[in-house]
């Protein structure tokens, strides 16, 4: 016999001497494992991929929400900045006309100190 096939039978003797698991048992044993493995890492995968599924529809959602939050204050700052400008013009006219009362002010005043 080879030494492989005399050492695995060596180990099966060894084991059924000290009362473990017949041989039987642990082909039984050997068949079944890989294939509970295999159920077992299936299951584990099947809820990671759900379980992503979840999150990157929450995470889409969230997206959208902040999405149309930065389009909402971007609307705002362009109205702001239209309003600011309207503002800066209409203080441009009134700054324009208190020179133009105030330089005629200022010349009326010069007039009737040189007519006394």
């Amino acid at each position: 016999m080879s030494p492989e096939i005399t050492t695995a039978m060596a180990a099966f003797s060894l084991i059924d001497k000290m009362g473990g698991w017949s041989v039987g048992g642990i082909c039984v044993f050997v068949g079944i494992t890989p294939a509970v493995f295999v159920y077992l890492s299936a299951r584990m995968l099947v809820r990671t991929i759900n379980s992503l599924r979840v999150q990157m529809a929450i995470n889409e959602k969230e997206s959208a929400q902040r999405f149309h939050t930065f389009q909402v204050e971007y609307d705002n700052n362009i109205k702001f900045v239209k309003d600011y400008s309207d503002l800066a013009n209409r203080l441009e006219d009134t700054l324009r006309r208190n020179t133009i009362i105030m330089t005629k002010l200022v010349d009326r005043i010069d007039t009737i100190r040189i007519s006394k």
